[in-house]
């Protein structure tokens, strides 16, 4: 009668291969549909929550209003 030897070393192996398979799976799942997560930030934030990590991005783009300012009161005073 032929048949498969199961030595402990097999088994481990292919335990492992089924286990990192699984977790595998369950990643590429993770990555491709993230969850959406209400914001403590604000309205203008949408934050993503992919397996463990959370990732957030700006909705609207934030105007630099610093250098304005200096630039024309420098030149009302003469400087």
């Amino acid at each position: 009668m032929t048949g498969i030897s199961w030595t402990r070393r097999k088994l481990a192996l292919v335990v492992a291969a089924a286990i990192s398979a699984g977790a595998t799976g369950m990643l590429s799942i993770a990555l491709v549909y993230p969850r959406p997560v209400v914001s403590a930030l604000g309205p203008e934030w949408q934050c993503h929550r992919i397996a463990i990590v959370t990732s957030c991005t700006r909705l609207e783009q934030v105007q630099p209003v610093a250098d304005r300012t200096g630039r024309t009161a420098a030149m009302r005073r003469g400087v």
